[in-house]
């Protein structure tokens, strides 16, 4: 048992999977923005054995827990799935926010979740079993996954330096810059950010107070900068944000 497990009451568990009876790769609605965008049709049929679609993860619903022996890695197909840990004193941090084609569900050398993930609102997710990791080679298709798994780690080092950032404004327009760029490479418009976290959980991510993030979104508004209300930002300055973002760029 991992010892994050002593942090977790009881009562939590994780829900079982809910897998489709069939799932086909090649009618995925984000298929261009994952490992399904540069597989031929044969290698899209492999991919639907190999990987195992989760439908309809409700918002609120854990897909897993910190300590629990991790089985399968995650590929978010639709929806904002959130990470996060808890410390010892019950205080929770949030590590990451995931969109379509991103991957999550990272294993601690124990062989256990080093972080709970939960669905932010109605989401889907493909499971690839860490048993099942061999087979992509065998269907050609090992270093789309390596590749993608490179640029979800330019993802946390990039969030990584924007956290260094001593303004809060700053981190806070690295952040939109950021998920912006993400947004673009799924064929969505950077200038539209969903926001179904809440602004405490934004704020644990962005390694700043809820009141601190209140005011920069304030500020921005009242410059005509943004427009932000509970369900997404509206981006009006693009270049201004990008500016503000002193590393958003990195």
């Amino acid at each position: 048992m991992c010892a994050e497990l002593l942090y977790l009451p009881e009562t939590r568990r994780v829900p079982p999977s809910r897998r489709a009876a069939s799932h086909r790769c090649r009618v995925c609605p984000t298929r261009q923005a994952c490992l399904a965008a540069q597989s031929d049709p044969q290698q899209l049929a492999q991919l639907s054995e190999i990987f195992q679609c989760v439908e309809a993860v409700a918002a609120g619903e854990h897909l897993y827990y910190a300590g629990t022996p991790a089985q399968v890695q995650y590929h978010v197909r639709s929806g904002m799935v959130k990470t996060y840990v808890i410390n010892a004193e019950g205080d929770e941090f949030v590590t990451g926010f995931y969109i379509p084609g991103e991957i999550f569900g990272h294993v601690h050398v124990g062989g256990c979740y080093g972080e709970s993930a939960v669905a932010l609102e109605t989401a889907s997710v493909c499971e690839l079993s860490l048993d099942a990791v061999n087979d992509m080679a065998e269907v050609g298709l090992a270093s789309v996954l390596v590749r993608q798994l490179a640029a979800n780690a330019g993802i946390e080092t990039r969030h990584q330096i924007n956290l260094k950032q001593t303004s809060s404004q700053a981190r806070f327009a690295g952040f939109c810059v950021g998920m912006g760029e993400r947004l673009r490479r799924l064929g969505r418009s950077p200038l539209h950010i969903p926001t179904p976290m809440s602004r405490t959980d934004l704020a644990s991510y962005l390694g700043m107070t809820l009141e601190s993030l209140s005011r920069v979104i304030s500020k921005l508004q009242a410059a005509g900068v943004i427009l932000a209300n509970r369900e997404r930002i509206e981006v009006l300055q693009e270049d201004t944000l990008k500016t503000l973002g002193i590393h958003a760029n990195v």
